[in-house]
This record gives structure tokens, sequence and C-alpha cells, in this order.
């Protein structure tokens, strides 16, 4: 490879990817893509190992986070999909869907104080999902009233 008029030779050289390999970052959007696929067909295990490997080659990846969290919520593993939505939220504190999962996420174990927080920055985001979310709450508080 050049650079300038230098070619890069010995380890260095061999540690470059060659023009015709896929970047770390195509490789990280195709495992993206298969998790999508796979979250899609419901198929949550498989689409959780895809995520994972493109997480590991960019983990960086806000959606890529949100959505295993989705598929651990999937799963009822409702506190592992909480940490996988802050973690999202960490790196795109507007990614509307990783907070209306996440008031979900609440929701199903009961902390509505926690869902309505959520629902609250949905509208600060000006975001469609908050009348979803809004609803969800209400639906909970009540059922959570009928049990009382």
């Amino acid at each position: 490879m050049w650079i300038g008029s230098t070619t890069l030779a010995g380890p260095a050289a061999r540690a470059l990817p060659s023009p015709a390999s896929p970047s770390a970052d195509e490789r990280a959007r195709s495992s993206f893509q298969t998790g999508y696929r796979h979250q899609q067909a419901q198929q949550y295990e498989d689409a959780i190992l895809a995520y994972e490997e493109s997480l590991r080659r960019d983990p960086n990846q806000a959606e890529a986070l949100s959505n295993l969290g989705f598929c651990y919520k999937a799963l009822k593993r409702y506190q592992k999909a909480i940490g996988y939505y802050k973690d999202a939220i960490r790196l795109k504190p507007d990614l509307a869907e990783a907070h209306e999962y996440l008031g979900e996420a609440y929701l199903e174990l009961g902390r509505i104080p926690l869902a309505e927080r959520e629902y609250n920055t949905l509208v600060t985001l000006k975001s469609d999902e908050a009348d979803e979310l809004k609803e969800k709450i209400a639906a909970k508080r009540a059922a959570m009233d009928g049990t009382n």
C-alpha cells in the first residue's frame, strides 16, 4: 500500500485489509442487517448473536444496542433489555424507539414512574411514540388498580 511515496512493508502491510476485503464498517453493517432479519422473523436468539457480532466490530451503534434491548424484552429478560436501552440512549439521547421500549420494559416490571419518565422524554422529543406509551401506561395503571 502506498502512503505518499513510501510503501509499507513487514507486519504493518499485512495488518491492512486488502482492497477486496470488506471493511469493519461493512461487516458491522452486514451483521446488523442479519440481526434485523432475524428480529423481524422473531428469531430473537439468532438476532442477539448477530447484533453482538455487529457491536464487536463497531461498539458505537445505538440502534444495534436498542435492537438488542428489543430482543431481550421479547424474551422477557427485562433487566437485560433495560441495560441495552440505557446504553443506546447514552450514545444517542434522542433515539425515540429506545425511550419507548425502555418505558415498556419498565411497565413489564411494574415501574410506572420510570415509564412515565420515558414518556415525558418522548414528549420532549416530539415523538409519535409518546401517545402509544401513554396508552400503555394508562392500561398498566388500570390493570394494577384493578388488582388492589
